[in-house]
């Protein structure tokens, strides 16, 4: 772009009484010509338009075929048709920083007939790799790999080739180039030429285009935050790299090199052949490939720094103190040498990863509290992946809280900040996606302000890849979705280093529009959806990224840099112990507290409180005061949570925050009711239909809990079912919970039933069947004999197959349905995820104890099956609980 913002001369003496009206006009003015100076200039950025139906020009089908540019936010796909005004256009365009790679997108369509041997050459002093779809052939090699990339990804898997053999008539191709620029790569204007070349029968045509890269004139700074895959070695008995890439050295350096690519400033170190290091004997501990391979190679190849920390499952902390483990002394003795050790070595921080994705509550959380309760104490920092349930009930168990991207609100981030810990994002946003991706790890994350993002995942089971892997290549082969994951990550590089110049030139009115844009932004940003709902013009058109990089490309070559060492790394914060200085404080003093000025020492009471239950039935009152004070709030909840049916009498005053806009009261609020009982049923109901969905998760177990006495709440359970599957889930475990009481919902549960068929988790379906009962066996029955013949292979994760055949034991007990039950246990259908413990085989053994001697005349073939053995123990122990029932 040739326009620039106009410079500011901030040194000017601008009277403050006079002249601050005039100031504020001009900053108005500087960001009103710079709107109008983007749009003109990218409002025509090429590859925006929507497919149409065209007429074509007698040069254009003698051609044969047309070429174009095409955003990189939607990866073409055969069905799609330009529009004249793209295919006139002979200049392709692409502009970045030094030190940055940029995709650009061009399409190619067959008009006349079939073109063959289709080829794109680049001339330019630019750094440019070639990319397009798979072929059958690299098909074919895919089939065979014992982690299988699933056909639904297939058409985001992109190969390094400059040519397509066939493009059929009527079909777009794409090619995907990836330029990048150099620290030494001179900014300004660098020109260049594209060519098409296709095979005909008359000869070579030729399409040439003319190339344009302009390069900016600073370096791209990296990103300061944790960005991290998941990248696991090993993912469940060869669900991750294929053995190629585990084994060779050079394969992992090249995919460390492959992430530093992409822009990445961390990982995670995972299930690398070899022992983790083990702090719990003598120190130094033995030799680990973590310390004498994996780490020295994320440093070689500039994936890690010192300043940026990585996740960490490769150290052995030891048992708690409690469980025969070592001491916090003697942990913490271990973990001095390790970060003494770090620092000689220029590692970065471990954050020292714990249970995954741990659920509130669930009978892990004793257990989960007894583990990470002690660590509070001990040197090193903890994370886990959670969701808002987990923030909510064990969030001060962690210190790093990689939350589920759609989780975050500002009362959420903000009790994290509360409590010492930071906040890091993950999604499953995938490969397909690549709007979301560019979405989710760019502006949303630089909105947000978190400290890390991950994506699920690197290279995992069934369509859980960002890459994929060829034997006899130098390194890993991009998905669109890792393609535009960069974007988004270069996104935020823009943005964070437009704070800096910001910061760094307070005084200048550029930098004081610039901050306004900002501010805006991240202020709309905020008000969006989950990521996870991003789409074209959700939050954002496809042409606004182009905008806003634009834009603060501009605002960054007006202001100044800031000095050396002006910006510092993001502070390491701790997770607080709060309740520490109140667990051995009478109630009245606890009491008294909660009535301090003081919120720290209000925080630590009502924390110190909740871990008392029941027993602080006398602070009731106290703790009601707080529902008005945001700082004290979520403790006060957690203590009422604790205290239980006591507190039934508050159901009014917590019910009264179902009016709060942020979405994590709301939740700490349904975790009250739910503790309250058969008077909470009905404000229950309300968080049902909440758009939060795990407060209409959490709302559905409370009911659950309720059993028969929720059933008031099924017309509003019945609603759901005809709703997104979200809230139909939680509305079948509701249901199933109430019993046979749930009969009114029947209808709309077969109705439903029909319409999803063949979704996938299908169990919650026939489990609310069979809580209903067997009254109307005559309805269901004709649909378990479909579903097992026609749909059942769709979802073995959940072992529906299994239960289908226990429910018709259950509905019609004919003799073929237990034979199919124990055809469960002896040859279950293929588990892509389980492949060394089918989950049908598992829930197959589990139903045959339930129906104990209903199943009897099943028992000789199971004694034959336990002679001949074979099973995981979990299996011979279910079997052998049937036969001691009979």
């Amino acid at each position: 772009m040739d326009e620039t913002i106009p410079v500011v001369d901030s040194n000017c003496e601008i009277d403050e009484d006079e002249n601050s009206i005039m100031a504020r006009y001009f900053i108005f003015q500087v960001n009103w010509l710079v709107a109008v100076v983007l749009w003109l200039s990218v409002s025509s950025l090429p590859g925006d338009e929507t497919s149409q139906q065209t007429t074509w020009t007698d040069l254009q089908r003698t051609q044969g075929y047309v070429a174009f540019q095409h955003h990189h936010l939607h990866l073409l796909d055969s069905s799609f048709t330009p529009v004249p005004e793209v295919v006139t256009r002979k200049t392709i365009t692409c502009s970045l920083a030094r030190g940055q790679y940029e995709a650009v997108q061009i399409g190619v369509h067959a008009l006349a007939r079939d073109i063959n041997q289709v080829r794109l050459t680049v001339e330019s002093d630019v750094a440019v790799r070639v990319f397009r779809r798979i072929d059958e052939k690299v098909h074919s090699l895919l089939d065979g790999y014992v982690n299988q990339v699933p056909q639904e990804i297939r058409g985001s898997l992109l190969d390094e080739s400059d040519q397509i053999a066939t493009i059929s008539v009527g079909t777009t191709a794409p090619f995907w180039l990836t330029f990048h620029a150099g620290l030494d790569t001179p900014p300004g204007q660098h020109r260049g030429q594209v060519r098409i070349t296709v095979d005909r029968a008359e000869g070579k045509t030729v399409l040439e285009f003319d190339l344009e890269v302009q390069v900016h004139p600073f370096v791209l700074e990296r990103a300061r935050i944790a960005y991290f895959p998941f990248f696991y070695f090993d993912f469940i008995n060869g669900q991750g790299l294929p053995h190629f890439a585990i084994t060779d050295k050079r394969w992992v350096e090249a995919l460390y090199r492959d992430m530093a690519e992409h822009s990445h400033t961390s990982v995670s170190f995972y299930g690398y052949p070899g022992p983790r290091i083990d702090l719990t004997k003598e120190l130094p501990p033995p030799e680990s490939p973590y310390t004498s391979l994996l780490l020295p190679l994320t440093r070689k190849v500039g994936l890690t720094t010192p300043d940026i920390p990585v996740v960490s499952f490769m150290l052995n902390l030891g048992a708690p103190a409690s469980r025969g483990g070592s001491s916090t002394a003697q942990k913490n003795r271990a973990l001095d040498w390790l970060q003494a050790e770090w620092r000689r070595q220029g590692w970065p921080e471990l954050i020292h990863y714990g249970q995954d994705e741990p659920g509130y509550p669930s009978r892990y959380s004793p257990s989960l509290e007894e583990e990470n309760g002690p660590l509070r104490a001990v040197k090193i920092r903890m994370g886990t992946a959670m969701c808002a349930r987990a923030a909510y009930g064990l969030g001060d168990y962690f210190d790093v809280w990689i939350m589920e991207a759609g989780h975050i609100t500002p009362e959420l981030t903000a009790e994290a900040e509360r409590l010492g810990a930071q906040i890091w994002t993950y999604s499953g946003i995938g490969a397909t996606e690549p709007l979301k991706q560019r979405y989710f790890a760019g502006i949303f994350a630089w909105a947000k302000k978190v400290k890390g993002h991950t994506t699920w995942h690197h290279y995992a089971q069934t369509s859980n890849k960002m890459i994929w892997m060829r034997q006899g290549d130098e390194g890993p082969m991009p998905t669109v979705g890792w393609e535009t994951r960069r974007e988004g990550i270069d996104d935020f590089r823009y943005l964070q280093m437009l704070e800096d110049r910001i910061y760094a030139n307070s005084e200048s009115l550029v930098a004081a529009a610039a901050g306004g844009w900002l501010e805006g932004l991240r202020s709309r940003i905020n008000l969006a959806p989950d990521p996870n709902k991003a789409g074209p013009g959700v939050p954002l058109e496809r042409i606004e990224y182009e905008q806003i990089r634009a834009k603060a490309a501009q605002y960054i070559q007006q202001l100044s840099p800031p000095p050396p060492g002006q910006i510092k790394p993001h502070a390491v914060t701790r997770l607080k112990d709060e309740a520490r200085l109140f667990r051995k404080r009478t109630m009245p003093e606890c009491i008294e507290a909660l009535q301090r000025d003081d919120m720290t020492a209000r925080r630590g009471a009502a924390l110190a409180l909740k871990e008392r239950g029941a027993q602080a039935v006398p602070a009731i009152a106290a703790l009601v005061e707080q529902l008005n004070q945001p700082e004290v709030r979520i403790p006060a909840l957690r203590a009422l949570e604790a205290i239980g049916p006591q507190a039934a009498p508050l159901v009014p005053k917590v019910t009264a925050l179902y009016s709060h806009p942020d979405a994590f009261v709301r939740l700490a609020a349904t975790f009250v009711l739910c503790r309250m009982g058969p008077s909470a049923a009905e404000a229950l109901q309300v968080a049902l239909l909440d758009e939060f969905p795990p407060l209409a998760e959490v709302a559905g177990e409370g009911l659950g809990d309720l059993g028969p006495a929720a059933e008031p709440a099924l017309p509003t359970l019945i609603k759901m079912l005809a709703m997104s599957q979200h809230y139909q889930f939680v509305a079948l475990r509701t249901i199933e919970r109430i019993g046979p009481g749930a009969a009114p919902a029947m209808p709309m549960l077969l109705k439903q039933w029909a319409a999803i068929m063949p979704r996938h988790r299908s169990t919650y379906f026939l489990n609310a069947f069979l809580a209903i009962g067997v009254p109307h066996a005559n309805d269901v029955v004709p649909l378990l004999d479909e579903f097992i013949e026609k749909y059942a292979f769709m979802d073995t994760v959940h072992g529906n197959k299994a239960t289908a055949y226990y429910a018709l034991c259950r509905f019609r007990g004919a003799p073929e349905d237990l034979d199919g039950l124990v055809d469960m246990i002896e040859n279950p259908p293929s588990d892509p995820v389980h492949p060394n413990f089918p989950v049908n085989q598992d829930v197959a053994s589990h139903l045959l104890a339930v129906l104990g001697p209903e199943a009897k005349a099943a028992a000789p073939r199971v004694r034959k099956l336990l002679r001949d053995g074979g099973f995981d123990q979990r299996v011979v122990d279910r079997l052998n609980t049937f036969l001691g029932t009979l």
